[in-house]
């Protein structure tokens, strides 16, 4: 008998204990009534409130309480509330029919076990809430826009968590999943600026690519066993990322001083962007370095490729901007699109790189707008690829143009080029005339993207194929002098001439031989008929430059000599010229 009045002294010594914690310590025993006790034990001073703990079962109705005590009704409307202390863990939700909320006519009821959709959305003042120990999901943007919330930990009894649950939660610096938790929405833990350290658990198998977008300070990722499937956006866009931490037991991947490898390190899969290593050996394990594997590097000055290594996959050091020195192997057969580019107005350290022989084939773009790339050179061997004096990236005996440095400032195409390649102009920045000649045939898809500093592009007579957005984004482009008479419409994309930056629809005009303007005008890849969609601000006929008479009487001995619509002349033809002489003079004459 003595021994259960010690227990009851104790049990309710303890209990005193607790409830001297919370501002108010409130016991339901019926859902929907927290409002009514609240008011019954401080009517007055409700909003006073700083810290609370509530035990029993609560519905929407209550859910609607515990937001005005936070300091917001409805969505955002302020209440003189500032709580700050929120503890449910004794709690239970319970389901009711009427919505507790209504956004964009769209009405939230409360559900059993459930955390519901904007229960404490925009609640600025908490800091820390304990949540019920049964809960089974956390719904969409239940703790959205919680600026202050610092505390905050996820019980293991919940297995979803919704579509921007905690966006905007600025001030947790580390999050935990349990492993219980199988599903996470979208953007889930975006925009929370102070998140440093986040573990998914071993019930996480894969991740949407917004989940961690502006999450700026994130500098550690954790995965458990189940993960298996992500796209790379999800690392690259955290610039402050240094570290990946794959759990033991995991069947797809491994992670070695926080770099993320396929499982048997066949490849190397994402390297973080903010990791300290400024200095990085590639394993002789792997074969491939993946899709945007390097991305955003900001650190890493140089690295070691292994002759392991066959594939260099797309944008796999795209924009890594602190590279200087990169070294190739023999062994490295393929080079996709943009794996050694940067990002539009980017920099680059990389100045030369030094391609092995057994390279079969390097994609259009594989150097996409990187301005500081102005020197290739192959190992001797090399049957497919070469490169020539003005540090032009040739294919096939010079018979395909693949790259032109972006600091170009003249060039003289060769009479053998017959295909423009795929962004091999792209990004260049001196060049403001570029002549293909008459004998290339083929333009490759954004052939001149990003030409800024070109303002006319003239193109031959024999092009009869054209791929997709050859002037995108040419905002300086002024001019198109096309000669071709013969247009094959199967082979002229659909979108050729189209500009995403709408440069061209409103400034750059269309030339082409007398007679042809109505001809090109509906003429699939110059314009969109259905709807109409001017792909250039209009077309005219070349026009005759009689008007323009005398020759200047200092001609230099290797002068090029153009007409007027930039076409380099390769013989003595009737007609005006403009000379450009070595020095960089030009003038203009008339040949009878």
């Amino acid at each position: 008998m003595r021994n259960r009045w010690i227990i009851a002294v104790v049990l309710a010594f303890v209990s005193t204990q607790l409830k001297a914690q919370y501002d108010l310590y409130v016991e339901v025993e019926s859902a929907g009534t927290l409002e009514e006790i609240v008011t019954q034990i401080t009517e007055d001073g409700k909003y006073e409130t700083k810290s609370m703990k509530v035990i029993g079962p609560i519905n929407g109705h209550d859910m609607m309480f515990i937001r005005d005590l936070c300091g917001v009704k409805d969505l955002s409307t302020p209440t003189p509330g500032h709580l700050e202390i929120l503890d449910i863990s004794d709690a239970t939700m319970e389901s009711t029919a009427d919505p507790y909320l209504t956004v964009d006519g769209v009405g939230y009821s409360s559900r059993d076990y459930t955390f519901g959709s904007f229960f404490l959305y925009n609640c600025q003042y908490l800091k820390e809430v304990f949540l019920p120990e049964n809960l089974n999901s956390i719904d969409s943007l239940a703790f959205a826009n919680c600026k202050q919330l610092r505390y905050l930990e996820i019980p293991s009894s919940v297995e979803r968590l919704g579509y921007g649950a905690f966006v905007g939660c600025d001030s947790i610096a580390n999050m935990q999943l349990p492993d219980e938790v199988t599903q996470l929405g979208e953007g889930v833990f975006q925009q929370m600026a102070n998140l440093q350290t986040i573990y998914l658990g071993n019930g996480i198998e894969s991740v949407d690519n917004s989940i961690f977008l502006n999450d700026d300070n994130l500098m550690l990722i954790g995965f458990g066993k189940a993960f298996r499937d992500y796209d790379p956006v999800v690392f690259y866009n955290c610039p402050s990322l240094a570290y990946i931490d794959v759990g033991g037991g995991n069947p797809y991947y491994c992670s070695v001083d926080g770099v993320l490898y396929s499982s048997g390190m066949d490849s190397l899969l994402t390297f973080p962007p903010n990791s300290d290593f400024e200095h990085y050996e590639i394993p002789d394990s792997v074969s491939r370095i993946a899709v945007s594997a390097f991305r955003n590097a900001r650190q890493v000055k140089s690295v070691l490729v292994p002759e392991s290594v066959t594939d260099i996959d797309s944008m796999a050091f795209f924009n890594c901007m602190a590279l200087s020195d990169i070294q190739l192997s023999e062994g490295l057969l393929h080079i996709a699109y943009g794996a050694f580019g940067v990002m539009e107005g980017g920099s680059s350290m990389l100045q030369e790189l030094h391609l092995p022989s057994t390279v079969t084939e390097i994609e259009g773009g594989a150097f996409l707008l990187n301005p500081s790339l102005s020197s290739l050179a192959f190992d001797k061997g090399n049957s497919r690829y070469s490169v020539d004096g003005q540090g032009l990236l040739f294919r096939d005996g010079m018979s395909v143009l693949c790259y032109v440095p972006a600091m170009t400032a003249d060039l003289q195409m060769p009479e053998s080029v017959r295909e423009i390649g795929p962004y091999a102009f792209a990004g260049v920045r001196n060049l403001p005339l570029i002549v293909t000649g008459d004998q290339v045939t083929t333009i490759g898809d954004g052939a001149f993207a990003f030409a800024n500093g070109t303002h006319q592009i003239t193109l031959g007579k024999a092009v009869n194929k054209i791929g997709d957005l050859v002037i995108d984004y040419c905002m300086t482009l002024g001019s198109v002098y096309l000669f071709a008479d013969q247009i094959d419409d199967a082979n002229i994309q659909d979108f050729a001439f189209y500009d995403e930056s709408g440069h061209a629809a409103e400034r750059t005009m269309l030339y082409v031989l007398p007679g042809r303007t109505s001809y090109f005008a509906d003429k699939k890849g110059f314009r969109q008929p259905e709807p109409y969609l001017a792909f250039f601000a209009g077309i005219r006929e070349i026009s005759d430059p009689d008007a323009i008479a005398g020759i200047p009487s200092d001609k230099d001995s290797s002068e090029h000599a153009f007409g007027v619509d930039g076409r380099l002349m390769k013989s003595c033809e009737r007609g005006i010229r403009i000379v450009r002489l070595p020095g960089g003079r030009s003038y203009k004459y008339l040949k009878k």
